[in-house]
C-alpha cells in the first residue's frame, strides 16, 4: 500500500501480489503497471482529482478499484477516471460523478461491476 501526500505519478512496476494507492491529489501514469492481484487506486482530497492510468500497456491480472473520494473518505468527487490496459479488465468498484472511461485490448468481463 502507498499513500501520497500530494500527486502521484507511478513508474514502470512490476508487483507479484496486490497493488493499493492512495494519493491527496491526482494519480497519473508514465510506465507500465503489471499486478497479480488486485489493484486498487483512491485519491482522497477536498476537491476533484483525476485518476489517469492511460500509457495502454498496463495488466491488472486481478479486480481493479478506482475511487475518486472527498478528504474524509465518505463522499464521491467528480474526478475523471481514465484507465487503459493491454489485457482484459475485471472491475470489482468504481466510485467517480465525474467521467470514467475503460479501455481493455482483450474484452471486458460480463459481470456487472458495482458503480455508483
Amino acid at each position: 500500500m502507498h499513500d501520497s501526500a500530494g500527486g502521484l505519478n507511478l513508474l514502470v512496476g512490476t508487483v507479484s501480489g496486490n497493488l493499493a494507492i492512495t494519493a491527496n491529489a491526482g494519480i497519473t501514469d508514465s510506465g507500465n503497471l503489471a499486478v497479480a492481484g488486485s489493484a486498487s487506486f483512491r485519491t482522497q482530497a477536498a476537491t476533484a482529482q483525476s485518476i489517469v492510468l492511460d500509457q495502454g500497456g498496463h495488466n491488472f491480472a486481478g479486480g481493479l478499484t478506482v475511487r475518486t473520494l472527498n478528504a474524509a473518505g465518505s463522499g464521491t468527487l467528480a474526478g475523471t477516471i481514465n484507465v487503459r490496459s493491454n489485457a482484459a479488465l475485471t472491475l470489482d468498484r468504481v466510485d467517480a460523478t465525474g467521467a470514467a472511461t475503460f479501455v481493455s485490448e482483450v474484452r471486458l468481463p460480463t459481470a456487472a461491476p458495482a458503480i455508483s
